[in-house]
């Protein structure tokens, strides 16, 4: 649309595929392939990108420069096998990159297949003529017509104006220059027919305001920018046609190069544009510097030589193993320990790289430099998708899932927040240390030999304590058996890792029950709360009361009954990467004693004998370095996720020009790279709590310290958590001694919307016994 968009092969629908077949091979040209590509997606462009081609339509034809498009409908049984132009498109851009990668321009079919039904045919063919029957990707006796090379010297008449004007209307006329730099039309055409395939999206009449991309090979980049609004608008229509003729003009005159050229309407120039392609990464400033009042549009072309190396630079790495049709990377990631898999691909591919799902590209960065610059919330904002879009099943528009543009996440906000500040958590410390207590009795009196689950344990006090202080009610979690809403939390949350990872159908045919078994479960839970409420009125203040009695000060709206069950659901399930911190944090601290010995000297010294008091935790600046160094290691909140504001309209430049991405792309931080990042920190994997304390830790960038999400939608209940792990982790190593149960047991994690020890086992008994 008028907003501008930037197709970058192949970025498929989820469920689109193709088949490609390219066995009678009859040389052709690749500048006619590519020429006959344009004229092709031209025509298909004024039927309209979602136009869908009537069932059993007959054959259809384009014919240019020799060569024959022919394309067809081949099966039509119901509306989501559709046959749309758009899918047409997809599917030449896969033949001739198919094509390119063979080495050979020749006859070829593509067959499209939409969620596994056959919904058209696209055959390229030239004319009549001898043919040569053999395979064209081990066939040798098949030559190779690929021109990639750019002509030698300077073109012909390069710096003479020469005008096109339009054979189909007289008043559309384009002038243009040759610049310096010389290349493959091959490459040159490559890119305006991927131009022309972003052109396509936009309705005729429309204005095109912005309009930027890449080829796939990226020897090419194009950009259309908006200025001046008063003059006649350049409208799709007009561009494609600008990318039909100039091309075929460029090529028949084997001129092939950067261009800078005036698109013309009427006497009046409705586009205009140039640039010498040294400085263009500089995005919009660097176009609208050189202009005042002109309308810009350009395609600029890049010769491979020492000019094209800073934006090779700007090419991510991705997963180079199997990809599986339709499924995309889905090899390279564990759907059953997504976050491990991504810390493997981080370790490989570092600071940032990408990987397709389904149909859907998806980046991952784990630097602290990028992960600053993508935390800046004038140009970028939590995105809202994958795995939190399928948790809404159970929470629907919470404060963790809801969507950037649902006002109900203001309301919501406003109403809880007050009830998580530093001040307000604080009113909860008794509460936490007293289960914390009954904790520790427990491991007391367990006999001498006996072990224990760290993180299970650890996840019922979380429950027991999330229960007690924002609702009002005590579980007695900490004996007998595991209460239900723990496992419901992992089921639910594990399920909805899984869901995005897997076809629509599979998750209906196959996990449906068991999801809805679980959201169901964790909705019991809360509904309990209520009635639990209901039952002991009291006239405590706190979330709860907040969450049935509250008023938005704003609108004055407040919580209806299913919203209230939403907000009792979510905040366990966010707190529950508090217990992670804590299991981890006895993992580092039994295989670092010395870190234990220098807490438990902080504790004797600040608590002593006397009760643990709110007024301590200020004064334990060890014990806090201990849980953000464990923050750190472990990435208990394994990742969030980012994407451009929705304004964006053109490729975003990141790293100070070394990536770029889609306007529209999501972008996941994996703070197990972050975390991880040398450029920060010294032995990265060394468990050093002092990194963490005073100064060392006041000059880290912040970008170092996103353990709790960023900005407006960073975890709201980060101070209650904060809070939790420092209490819980004082008591701890003030009264129990721990011991390895497998002495030699090293780190290994899973986890969902958390990550914490597997098969963590520890022998607990009092201090000193």
């Amino acid at each position: 649309g008028g907003g501008g968009s930037h197709f970058h092969y192949p970025k498929d629908p989820p469920g689109f595929g193709v088949i490609v077949d390219l066995v009678l091979t009859v040389p052709i040209p690749a500048e006619n392939v590519y020429l006959a590509a344009l004229a092709a997606v031209h025509k298909w462009a004024l039927l309209g990108w979602k136009h869908v081609i009537p069932a059993r339509s007959p054959r259809e034809l384009v014919k240019a420069n020799g060569v024959e498009v022919i394309y067809r409908t081949l099966a039509l049984k119901d509306q989501t096998s559709q046959l749309e132009i758009r899918y047409l498109i997809y599917g030449m851009l896969h033949l001739i990159e198919r094509m390119r990668k063979v080495g050979r321009y020749c006859v070829g079919t593509v067959s499209t297949v939409i969620e596994r039904v056959p919904t058209g045919f696209i055959g390229m063919d030239n004319l009549p003529g001898p043919r040569v029957v053999g395979d064209p990707v081990n066939d040798t006796t098949v030559p190779a017509t690929t021109s990639g090379k750019a002509p030698p010297g300077k073109p012909q008449s390069l710096s003479a104006r020469q005008s096109i004007v339009d054979p189909t209307d007289e008043n559309f006329v384009i002038t243009y220059e040759r610049l310096d730099d010389a290349m493959s039309c091959v490459d040159f055409l490559s890119t305006a027919l991927y131009a022309m395939a972003t052109a396509a999206q936009g309705r005729n009449d429309e204005f095109c305001e912005d309009l930027a991309g890449f080829n796939e090979q990226r020897t090419g980049m194009y950009q259309l920018h908006g200025i001046d609004e008063t003059r006649p608008r350049l409208t799709y229509e007009n561009v494609r046609r600008g990318m039909l003729l100039l091309p075929a003009r460029l090529a028949k005159d084997q001129a092939c190069g950067e261009v800078k050229y005036s698109f013309v309407y009427g006497g009046l120039v409705i586009g205009a544009g140039n640039d010498n392609c040294t400085n263009y990464t500089g995005g919009h400033k660097h176009f609208l510097e050189s202009l005042t009042s002109e309308f810009l549009a350009v395609i600029v072309v890049i010769p491979d030589n020492e000019k094209l190396k800073r934006e090779k630079e700007m090419v991510m790495p991705s997963p180079k193993g199997i990809c599986v049709p339709l499924l995309g990377n889905i090899s390279d990631v564990d759907p059953s320990n997504t976050w491990v898999s991504l810390q493997r691909l981080w370790e490989k591919y570092g600071e940032i790289f990408k990987i397709t799902v389904l149909g859907q590209q998806i980046v991952f960065v784990g630097s602290v430099s990028l992960c600053e610059e993508l935390c800046d919330e004038k140009r970028f904002r939590k995105y809202v998708g994958g795995p939190i879009v399928e948790i809404r099943n159970a929470v629907h528009a919470s404060l963790f899932t809801a969507f950037a543009d649902e006002p109900i996440w203001d309301v919501h906000h406003r109403i809880l927040a007050p009830q998580l500040t530093p001040t307000a958590v604080a009113d909860h410390f008794l509460q936490i240390r007293d289960c914390a207590a009954e904790l520790t009795a427990k491991w007391r009196d367990l006999p001498g030999d006996a072990s224990v689950s760290a993180i299970g344990e650890l996840n019922r006090l979380d429950l027991e304590t999330t229960t007690l202080c924002f609702y009002g009610r005590k579980l007695n979690n900490l004996t007998g058996a595991e209460h239900p809403m723990i496992k419901a939390m992992d089921g639910a949350t594990g399920e909805a890792m899984k869901r995005p990872t897997r076809p629509k159908l599979v998750n209906w045919l196959l996990h449906r029950s068991k999801f809805q078994r679980d959201c169901k479960a964790m909705r019991q839970y809360a509904a309990e709360c209520v009635e639990y409420r209901k039952a002991h009125p009291t006239d405590r203040k706190d979330m709860l009361h907040a969450m049935l009695n509250g008023k938005d000060p704003e609108t004055g709206k407040s919580l209806n009954e299913q919203q209230v069950i939403d907000e009792i659901v979510t905040m366990p399930i966010g707190s529950s990467t508090a217990p992670c911190v804590i299991a981890t944090a006895i993992y580092y601290l039994l295989k670092n004693p010395s870190c234990i010995a220098k807490a438990r000297e902080e504790i004797d010294s600040v608590i002593g004998e006397d009760d643990f008091t709110h007024a301590h935790l200020d004064h334990l600046p060890y014990c806090a370095g201990i849980v953000r160094e464990t923050l750190r290691l472990s990435a208990a909140a394994p990742g969030f996720n980012i994407e451009p504001l929705p304004e964006t309209n053109s490729p975003v430049v990141i790293g100070g020009g070394k990536y770029q991405v889609p306007p529209k792309q999501t972008m996941i931080i994996v703070l197990h790279g972050m975390n991880r990042d040398p450029a920060v920190f010294e032995e990265p994997e060394a468990f050093e709590p002092e990194r963490m304390v005073g100064d060392a830790f006041e000059k880290l960038p912040a970008g170092a310290k996103k353990w709790f999400g960023n900005g407006k939608r960073a975890c709201v209940g980060r101070h209650y958590a904060w809070m939790w792990n420092m209490i819980t982790l004082a008591m701890l190593l003030k009264h129990v001694d721990f011991e390895m149960a497998d002495p030699g047991y090293r780190l290994k994690q899973d986890g969902w919307f958390n990550l914490h020890p597997v098969g963590f086992d520890v022998k607990v008994r009092a201090r000193g016994m």
